[in-house]
């Protein structure tokens, strides 16, 4: 991994990924991180780079500091033409939650009463859109998932949880005590001051949007239907085409960094 200061730009070298644009300037001002929008439009997975992501550069005051997600030999060169070298021995090592999730839906939205599936339990996390049952498939409001997950002493490191996707909107709990909002590519979320040793409960509330209720209520007669619009799209024949990845998709990960002063 490269890092280069210049002109004002910042370059950045990840395998055969390599960015220069303000958006990376802007991280090291702020202390964010580099986001990728771009989504695969047949899974709905967002191919993010942080799927590759090595290390997140954030300055503090005036150190610079990385988050370092894989151990390994890391050359650095920088403005001044000074270079150093950063040796990262293995650690903790990322896990996928894969037990199964209770999946409950909201029953109102803003006070009005709305009919919906009855909770189960998925074996996966896929799009709402997969499934066969129509009241799931065509469900719009707040998709409630739980599940839980054993965590040892977490000294030393961060802890993030990553999401395959989210659409739209994401709370999520962690212990009954909320985490954050995640609404955006990279779906990680630090969970580290969260967290504690043995069980922890995760609670993910995902809003998606009107479109699919819309698309399910137009194959109804119009008497059956508890959403109306004038966007004749959601009416057609062809309505299906529509139809917009919903709730949250796997798969969910536990993923650590390690945290060094570079300068």
């Amino acid at each position: 991994m490269n890092m280069e200061y210049n002109n004002g730009k910042a370059y950045k070298k990840l395998g055969n990924i390599e960015m220069a644009d303000k958006l990376f300037d802007k991280m090291l001002e702020t202390g964010k991180e580099i986001i990728d929008k771009n989504k695969d439009s047949d899974t709905g997975v967002n191919q993010s780079l942080s799927n590759e992501l090595q290390i997140i550069f954030e300055k503090e005051g005036q150190k610079i500091k990385a988050n370092i997600f894989k151990s390994g030999k890391y050359d650095l060169e920088w403005s001044d033409e000074k270079k150093s070298e950063l040796n990262v021995r293995p650690f903790s090592v990322d896990r996928q939650i894969s037990s199964p999730w209770k999946v409950n839906f909201s029953k109102e939205l803003a006070g009005l009463p709305l009919k919906t599936p009855k909770p189960f339990i998925a074996n996966e996390l896929k799009s709402l859109t997969q499934y066969d049952d129509e009241d799931i498939k065509y469900y719009s409001g707040t998709i409630q998932y739980f599940d839980t997950f054993e965590m040892g002493k977490v000294k030393g490191y961060k802890v993030y949880l990553v999401f395959g996707n989210v659409q739209e909107i994401a709370y999520i709990y962690i212990s009954n005590k909320k985490v954050g909002t995640s609404w955006i590519a990279p779906f990680r979320m630090e969970i580290t001051n969260f967290l504690k040793e043995g069980k922890n409960h995760l609670q993910v509330d995902v809003v998606n949007l009107w479109a699919n209720r819309l698309i399910g209520d137009g194959k109804k007669p119009k008497n059956e239907r508890s959403t109306f619009t004038n966007v004749t799209k959601f009416d057609s024949a062809d309505s299906e085409q529509y139809l917009r990845v919903s709730g949250l998709l796997g798969p969910v990960n536990i993923i650590y960094s390690k945290q060094v002063v570079l300068r």
